[in-house]
């Protein structure tokens, strides 16, 4: 089937609204708006920010154990989880990055972004919603 001016195509959608249409004159029409592109660029900012947040918070061994203590309090059929998750504590202590490189990104994170201490769930860098 040759694509014609009348054939409905597939177009990139961004919150119901239509970003871009094919024909046979303009190929590719880019409407993007400076409130769209200043909104992907928040929430990418957003997303990365967030996973910096989980992959530095995972590296540290009380993370771990504050899971453990979770799983324990769920009862006997959670205690391979929490064995498991004292056991990934230890094994960061013993091999995971130093408290002081830790601590550099966290400061990085912090002047990145401020981030007071009270949305702070638990001292673990982690915002509450």
């Amino acid at each position: 089937m040759t694509q014609t001016h009348e054939t409905p195509r597939a177009g990139l959608n961004a919150g119901g609204k239509k970003l871009y249409d094919s024909s046979v004159a303009d190929l590719l029409t880019i409407r993007l708006t400076i409130d769209d592109v200043a909104a992907l660029d928040e929430h990418l900012s957003n997303t990365i920010y967030r996973q910096l947040q989980d992959v530095f918070t995972e590296a540290e061994p009380r993370y771990w154990q504050r899971r453990a203590v979770v799983f324990d309090e769920v009862g006997p059929r959670c205690a391979e989880v929490a064995l498991a998750c004292r056991n990934k504590a230890e094994f960061i202590r013993m091999y995971g990055p130093s408290p002081e490189i830790i601590q550099t990104i966290r400061e990085v994170l912090h002047t990145g972004r401020v981030l007071s201490q009270s949305s702070d769930s638990d001292g673990d860098g982690r915002r509450t919603a």
